[in-house]
């Protein structure tokens, strides 16, 4: 028995364990150790043959062996499928370093990069969503040199392949490393960069309202790609399916959350699956009322209502049901979509209770600063820009105190008639 069996120096064997080591298993190891010298033979769907024998599945660089057990058997034929299948796995890594870009592909659903019909790498979230990290799918028993060869050749591959993918997202950040944007044009800009294909500039999702833009400020966004209206600011480029599956899929690694298939349709209902904002934002979308709408057919409808209301002579107007076509959601859906874009009911039917006029939000000037003693006002602060003025909105500005200033009591004096 001692013959047939490895004892690590480390190992603590009680001499009841020894017994239970049969010469089946004794058997089992040194067919094992022959089969170890043998070239594997990989099968049509990946199985491993040694032998004859199969030992075990090859997907990729992954083995899966058959013998999952924890005897003495089960791990020598683990042992001696990993030895033979070391030539195997260096020879596919080597095919790896050198494949041409055709040879590989990107599956957004589990995040993995596919060679030869197999995933070989995974993506791991990194600082920045648009840019993770790649690793390696198995071949841990490969040497250094074969694993980073072809780490580096799918990590290049990778980036060259988002860079082909999502061209507006790589243009906008070569915009924002240099002074082309400036004011609250680079402020919208960050934000769109960290948001993914739109973000919402109603005043109804944030602390405060977004600084208005200038005609200046939208010539610099133009020129950067990016479209931003009264309602949301989004990457055109970034709405197309394959951008935006595979912004998606980032997202998805970033945050940790399970992946989530690319919407097509203009809006689609939010009942019954609950999207995270960041994940609509990714994706182009936009949460008004219970449906979800892509942010350029939100912008085209509120400006169609814009000047529904230019044509009307009063501030109340009706709007026409013909619009839902824009949304294509159903019309028992659309006055809660009017209310998702800031819309008031002015005049409802007294007997359906239905909404006859509707009318745009009035805009509230902030009350006027009182001006000081001597007269001079001061003049208005400007809106903070930039990218950190998000940040801005989170700190709570703390109430200024005025020290009271202490009077000293001054000692009674006795009056002349209580002296005497």
């Amino acid at each position: 028995l001692q013959r047939g069996v490895e004892i690590t120096p480390n190992a603590h064997v009680r001499r009841g364990a020894l017994r239970r080591i049969t010469r089946s298993d004794l058997r089992k190891c040194q067919q094992a150790r022959c089969r170890g010298t043998s070239p594997a033979e990989i099968g049509p769907a990946g199985e491993v043959l040694i032998g004859g024998h199969n030992v075990g599945r090859l997907e990729g660089l992954v083995f899966t062996a058959e013998a999952t057990g924890e005897k003495l058997a089960g791990r020598a034929l683990r042992g001696a499928a990993l030895k033979a299948l070391r030539p195997v796995i260096e020879r596919r890594l080597a095919i790896i370093a050198h494949s041409p870009d055709t040879d590989l592909s990107f599956d957004p659903a589990t995040a993995t990069i596919i060679s030869d019909g197999a995933p070989v790498a995974k993506l791991a979230a990194a600082t920045n969503w648009h840019t993770p990290n790649v690793e390696l799918l198995g071949a841990r028993d490969a040497s250094a040199a074969s694993r980073d060869a072809a780490l580096e050749r799918l990590v290049r591959w990778f980036a060259d392949h988002t860079r082909a993918t999502l061209p507006a997202l790589h243009d906008l950040r070569a915009h924002l490393d240099g002074t082309a944007i400036r004011g609250a044009a680079r402020g919208t800009a960050f934000q769109l960069l960290e948001t993914g294909a739109a973000f919402d500039r109603r005043a109804t999702t944030h602390a405060r309202q977004q600084p208005p833009l200038s005609p200046e400020d939208r010539a610099m966004l133009n020129a950067a790609g990016v479209k931003a209206g009264r309602v949301a600011a989004w990457l055109p480029g970034l709405l197309k399916p394959a951008a935006a599956r595979l912004a998606l899929a980032l997202r998805a690694v970033h945050s940790g959350q399970p992946p989530r298939e690319s919407p097509t349709q203009s809006s689609f209902p939010l009942a019954n699956d609950q999207w995270p904002e960041l994940m609509l934002w990714t994706a182009g979308y936009l949460r008004v009322g219970p449906r979800a709408v892509r942010a350029d057919i939100a912008e085209r409808l509120m400006a169609s209502l814009s000047q529904v209301r230019r044509g009307s002579e009063t501030s109340a107007f009706p709007v026409p049901p013909e619009l839902a076509a824009q949304l294509g959601c159903p019309i028992a859906e659309f006055p809660a979509i009017l209310r998702g874009l800031g819309l008031k009911p002015a005049e409802k039917d007294r007997e359906t209770g239905a909404v006859k006029l509707w009318r745009f939000p009035t805009q509230r000037s902030s009350e006027p600063a009182k001006a000081p003693r001597n007269g001079h006002t001061a003049p208005p602060a400007p809106p903070p820009s930039g990218p950190f003025a998000i940040l801005a909105e989170l700190v709570a500005p703390q109430p200024i105190r005025h020290r009271k200033r202490r009077r000293h009591k001054r000692p009674a004096v006795a009056s002349p008639k209580a002296a005497t």
